[in-house]
């Protein structure tokens, strides 16, 4: 957290240092308790729009937004009313906005696999609420992430064999070339 600070100190206009800070909060989130945790979820959440606002094709940026906001949706009304009278309001947030951040990463870099796995959580927990018109979107973003998963897994098993046959010294190889043989 403090680097990411430090970055930000140095470059403010700076999407990766913004990025970092959102990041970086976010990592930490789960080890914090709930005053922490609430206003460290506001950074984060700050951080994100940020990013976004100075970079609108960053598709991290949309990424950690799109957690963001399937992480507040989660918070149930118990809870949000407690933090409301403890900490102050809590942002409103929605399953459906972190779909739309999602839908909006995988847009930007389809080649991600995290997004695609962040819109497929996303898409289980809104269950029945989902609408039938992206059914054929949600269809769509399963058949590519099985498709890259089968791809990689077996890349990730040529590397073993590679590996384990003698031709590394180790698990990972000292060059990832060596992987693509």
């Amino acid at each position: 957290v403090s680097y990411s600070r430090r970055a930000v100190a140095l470059a403010p206009n700076d999407p990766e240092a913004q990025l970092s800070i959102a990041i970086s909060y976010g990592k930490v989130l789960p080890l914090q308790g709930n005053s922490e945790s609430i206003e460290n979820s506001r950074i984060i959440k700050a951080a994100a729009e940020r990013v976004i606002k100075l970079d609108p094709r960053n598709d991290l940026g949309w990424h950690v937004l799109g957690r963001w906001y399937l992480n507040m949706a989660d918070v149930g009304a118990v809870k949000r009313a407690l933090a409301q009278v403890v900490y102050g309001k809590l942002p409103p947030a929605t399953n459906e906005e972190a779909a739309r951040c999602f839908e909006k990463a995988i847009a930007l870099n389809p080649n991600r696999l995290m997004h695609y796995v962040e819109l497929g959580r996303t898409y289980a927990r809104m269950g029945a609420r989902t609408t039938r018109g992206n059914s054929s979107r949600k269809d769509s973003a399963w058949r590519r992430l099985r498709r890259t998963t089968r791809r990689r897994k077996a890349k990730g098993a040529k590397c073993w064999r590679s590996c384990s046959s003698g031709r590394a010294l180790s698990f990972f190889p000292a060059d990832p070339r060596d992987c693509r043989r």
